[in-house]
């Protein structure tokens, strides 16, 4: 079933400017409880803008490859996905690549 598409989250917006009080409460119990390595080790090291730097594709095609892929990317471009994905990324934009070399030629 394809999700419901969201526009993506303000980065800078105050999170209690965006949750519920309940949410935020769930939030500060979950961050107060949360191993900072093993939650770091989850995520990519980079946004989707940095890994764009090293790529013929801008941040906002490595964002569309996410959506199409069902990759999380709920900041954006600004997003650091998920570690696991981060293959699966790479993958997509490989295939994207070569079909523009593909279509070009």
């Amino acid at each position: 079933m394809p999700r419901p598409s969201r526009a993506p989250t303000q980065v800078r917006k105050p999170v209690k400017d965006v949750c519920t009080q309940q949410q935020l409460s769930e939030l500060v119990a979950f961050v107060g409880s949360c191993d900072p390595i093993a939650a770091r080790e989850e995520l990519c090291e980079s946004t989707l803008e940095e890994i764009a730097e090293d790529l013929p594709l801008s941040a906002d095609e490595l964002l569309a490859l996410c959506r199409k892929n069902e990759i999380a990317a709920l900041l954006g471009t600004e997003t650091r996905i998920h570690a696991d994905d981060y293959a699966s990324l790479l993958a997509a934009a490989e295939v994207e690549i070569s079909w523009r070399g593909a279509a070009g030629a």
